[in-house]
């Protein structure tokens, strides 16, 4: 008996190690420990604008745009927004590294922080021209915002006229990602002196720029103030605003064209200014196969009101001649039905068909 019984004693102890083997087998191992992501880079933005420092114009043509936490206070956010005249890597984009670019000469941009909510807008400038390189300033600029959601923004961005021996103006329109914690540029505690060995600025740096000639002429450098000399028929306010940097296809409030804007005006008293203006932005390679609401083009829109000069100039910058609107109209149709015989010439000649 006591044999039997030890032999079961053993049976049970087997048979309670298998359980417990499986058991262990079953059990599952440790989560791994959760790895962070790293935050989504700011997604590019469309931007049209230039930073005008002395006689050193930039066009700024890349941007970036993002959502970052308030280091100082939880639930509180900014918008951060990086104008730059390159594209900028999202390592780059963090006040350090924008400031050793900008001081080897790689790098001229601005970068816009601001606190949603509330009125607290500071602009850093990066340039290496500039003594205050990558501090922050408040009350240096005037920022619209014209669009915000929760993936999106678009607004304009500009310096006050301060004498301050620089200036920007810029338009950006695109996706608002998601980013981190903002890091913040420290904050300038003077005015901004101008370029370097700056103090006064050297002779002839900022009072030669175009900026400076326009401030002199009561104007900001603004895409806004840039539509309104043409409206005035202000040819040499026009002719500043294209050599300081601004692009000749900025658009109105209203979304026209600079270029398709002055053709509208070709026939407005006195006409040659007017005329001279459209001339000034073919120069400055305004785009001429833009189309309007109606899929008129600026070519359709010249024969109609500009002179013959506008027609050859357009033609010469590659207009399509024989382009149509939506309601059938041609540059051939529009200068003959006008009475434009010099304007129907210079068409037929670089290849525009008979309408009829």
């Amino acid at each position: 008996m006591h044999r039997v019984r030890h032999g079961r004693h053993r049976s049970l102890l087997l048979f309670a190690a298998i359980l417990l083997a499986g058991c262990a087998e079953l059990t599952p191992p440790p989560p791994e420990p959760a790895v962070k992501a790293p935050p989504p880079a700011a997604a590019p933005a469309r931007v049209s604008g230039t930073l005008t420092v002395g006689t050193e114009t930039s066009a700024l043509s890349h941007g970036y745009a993002a959502r970052e936490g308030d280091p100082r206070a939880s639930g509180q956010e900014y918008l951060v927004v990086l104008l730059a005249d390159r594209p900028v890597a999202a390592a780059d984009r963090r006040p350090s590294r924008l400031s050793a670019l900008a001081r080897s000469g790689q790098l001229r941009g601005l970068r816009l922080v601001w606190r949603t909510g509330s009125d607290d807008v500071a602009v850093a400038l990066y340039h290496p021209q500039i003594v205050e390189s990558g501090l922050a300033f408040r009350g240096q600029s005037l920022l619209s915002i014209n669009t915000l959601s929760d993936d999106r923004i678009a607004g304009e961005l500009r310096s006050k006229q301060l004498d301050q021996g620089w200036a920007f103006a810029a338009t950006f329109d695109g996706a608002l990602a998601r980013g981190d914690v903002a890091e913040l540029e420290p904050m300038a505690t003077s005015i901004p002196a101008g370029p370097v060995g700056s103090a006064p600025p050297p002779a002839g740096a900022a009072a030669a720029g175009p900026v400076a000639a326009l401030a002199r002429r009561g104007h900001e450098f603004t895409p806004g103030e840039f539509i309104q000399t043409m409206v005035t028929g202000d040819l040499e306010s026009v002719r500043l605003f294209l050599r300081g940097g601004l692009s000749p296809n900025v658009r109105s409030s209203s979304g026209d064209s600079a270029l398709m804007l002055a053709i509208g005006f070709c026939t407005r008293p006195p006409v040659e200014p007017h005329n001279d203006i459209v001339l000034a932005l073919i120069e400055a390679k305004a785009d001429v196969h833009v189309r309007d609401g109606n899929n008129s083009t600026p070519l359709i829109w010249a024969a109609d009101k500009c002179g013959p000069q506008v027609i050859q100039a357009l033609v010469a910058a590659g207009a399509d001649v024989n382009a149509r609107a939506n309601g059938g109209a041609t540059p051939l149709m529009m200068a003959e039905v006008m009475g434009r015989t010099e304007s129907a010439a210079i068409l037929r000649k670089a290849g525009a068909r008979p309408w009829r």
